[in-house]
């Protein structure tokens, strides 16, 4: 779509009273630092304007003869200026480094929100811009196609520049960073997060192909988050801690020497922690033994093996020798999905799912309702279960949660 009206010389004249006297200026000529900043404040700008306007145009969708006498108006261009500065022999990159980082900020974000992160997607959000353009109007489309072309050119220029010998790395890819999002997450989810990121930097050292990365920070840097990675796996395996400790990050910050001592020192006492878990298995098999056979051999006395009654069969019954027998096979089990808990209980004891449920949330109970004579009743008789069957280890839990003898 196109608009009629009329244009506005006055209007656009005072958009930039102090104009900067651009013909000036000759490319092999040096300058002070001060001339420098005052014309790439200039041109900072006159770029920011060109690219509001452009992106203005472009979400109407339309274009009239103001808009394209503004642009035309316009005298953005780049050119590195050489710095008059006595010492500008030794340290000339910096200082102009130090400039375009000053004077040309604000159009490196507008450039960015214009074309693209990346440089390396630039000439396709370009011709999407020029695609647009010829839809917009048959009357300025080549207008606005010369200054999209302008920009590209020009702003590649002070991108080049702009980010020569600055590493933007770091800013992005912090492995402290990485450290301080894991308090609050579960192994699965810190393991996630890790995988990701490692993902994240390789990718991005491909695009920028090492022109501001170094090799030896991508290597790094992976090699630490593998190592994250490495550690998950273990305290997963182990069961040690959800997150890592100040001593477990100076670990995988010693050199591969230092870490095998300090690795064989662990197995040796793991080996020793093996061992003894090893006697006390043993003895507690004896003793579940001895009295198994106690047990039945006052079994074998009973001559009548008697049903139990249909009044001792109650859901709280039900539900905490459930959850005993539950908890022992994964004392995490009630914690991770209660919904999913009580429809189990139903399906096997058939009982409302509402008030399964209830008990999900407070399988025990508080301390004060423990001492009540009908809890005391159902978990005697649960306990008295369990020890008939000969399940020591439950009795004694039991037994260690409520009190109980």
């Amino acid at each position: 779509m196109e608009e009629t009206e009329v244009l506005n010389t006055e209007e656009t004249e005072e958009r930039n009273p102090e104009r900067f006297e651009t013909g000036l200026r000759d490319q092999s000529d040096s300058y002070t630092v001060r001339e420098i900043l005052q014309e790439y404040h200039f041109l900072n700008n006159e770029f920011m304007f060109a690219m509001d306007l452009l992106m203005y145009i472009f979400d109407r969708m339309e274009v009239g003869q103001t808009d394209i006498y503004n642009l035309d108006s316009t005298e953005y261009y780049y050119e590195k200026r050489k710095v008059n500065h006595e010492d500008s022999n030794l340290y000339e990159d910096y200082i102009f480094r130090d400039i375009l980082q000053s004077a040309f900020q604000g159009t490196v974000n507008k450039a960015k929100e214009f074309f693209g992160y990346s440089v390396d997607d630039w000439e396709g959000r370009a011709e999407r811009y020029r695609s647009l353009a010829v839809k917009i109007s048959d009357k300025y489309f080549k207008n606005l196609i010369r200054h999209i072309d302008s920009l590209l050119f020009d702003l590649k220029e002070l991108f080049h520049d702009f980010y020569k010998d600055y590493n933007v790395f770091s800013d992005w890819f912090s492995f402290s960073d990485v450290l301080d999002s894991l308090p609050g997450l579960d192994l699965v989810e810190q393991r996630d997060l890790v995988t990701r990121t490692m993902a994240k930097c390789k990718e991005y050292c491909i695009k920028d192909g090492y022109k501001t990365v170094k090799k030896e920070q991508e290597d790094e840097y992976i090699e630490k988050c593998r190592r994250m990675v490495d550690l998950i796996d273990f305290q997963e395996k182990n069961g040690i801690s959800i997150n890592p400790t100040y001593a477990e990050i100076e670990e995988w910050e010693k050199e591969p020497e230092e870490r095998n001592v300090a690795q064989r020192q662990i197995q040796i006492q793991e080996q020793s922690q093996e061992q003894r878990q090893i006697q006390i298995q043993e003895q507690s098999q004896e003793q579940s033994q001895e009295h198994n056979q106690e047990h039945n051999q006052e079994h074998n006395q009973e001559q009548d093996y008697k049903p139990v009654p249909e009044t001792d069969i109650t859901l709280n019954r039900q539900f905490l020798a459930l959850y005993y027998m539950l908890n022992e096979l994964d004392n995490k089990a009630f914690s991770r999905n209660k919904s999913e808990i009580a429809r189990f209980i139903q399906m096997l004891t058939g009982k409302n799912y509402d008030n399964i449920y209830k008990r999900t949330k407070n399988p025990l109970k508080d301390p004060s309702e423990r001492t009540s004579a009908k809890y005391q009743s159902d978990i005697q008789f649960v306990k008295d279960c369990f020890r008939n069957l000969g399940l020591v280890g439950i009795v004694r839990k039991i037994e260690n949660d409520n009190l109980i003898e």
